[in-house]
């Protein structure tokens, strides 16, 4: 919790409403962490189907939990309807951060970050889950570096308690202390 080169009383950016590139496992998983602390979230991708597949997953995962007795019935509704899906970039303006979270392909990757770049908001967070791309090379297709942080979170993301965050070498302490705040919102345990 203790990070030497950023200062304990570093102003963070508030985060009120995210977005998630990808609805695959880990997108899918990412997008319910988000709803599970109440933060409002929109889930992009490339088709229909892939939105309708993952949105049909995170139902059913939500299900079974309540099957299970760990959630009621008007809290797993209250977080689906948190849960938007879109097709389009410029539904994610609104989001304070953005998790990218699509193949490990820097190409794919930069190609994201661009697009998010153009579209989001001039403070939001751009956040790639990447668990072995070069976290520079990611936001050097931005212009906003300081802004880029990688937030690995391990599968399944919604369980896993582990949230790893990892600075750029341009990632400014804001950033940095934004996301270690933001982790301990969605119950993780950030490092």
């Amino acid at each position: 919790n203790k990070i030497p080169d950023v200062p304990k009383y570093t102003p963070t950016r508030s985060i009120e409403r995210s977005a998630v590139v990808g609805c695959g496992t880990m997108g899918r998983g990412i997008a319910m962490t988000f709803a599970n602390a109440g933060i409002p979230v929109t889930v992009f991708d490339v088709s229909q189907e892939a939105l309708d597949k993952g949105l049909q997953t995170i139902q059913q995962q939500y299900a079974a939990t309540v099957a299970k007795g760990r959630l009621s019935p008007p809290e797993m509704d209250t977080r689906l309807a948190s849960i938007s899906t879109t097709l389009d970039y410029t539904d994610l303006a609104d989001a304070d951060i953005v998790v990218e979270a699509v193949f490990e392909d820097m190409l794919l990757k930069k190609e994201v970050f661009r697009a998010l770049d153009t579209v989001c908001q001039p403070n939001a967070i751009l956040a790639t889950n990447t668990s072995t791309l070069d976290i520079n090379e990611i936001a050097a297709a931005t212009n906003r570096p300081q802004q880029v942080i990688g937030t690995h979170f391990f599968s399944p993301a919604h369980i896993m308690k582990l949230m790893e965050n990892v600075r750029g070498g341009h990632t400014s302490p804001e950033t940095i202390a934004s996301v270690m705040a933001l982790a301990k919102r969605l119950g993780k345990i950030g490092v």
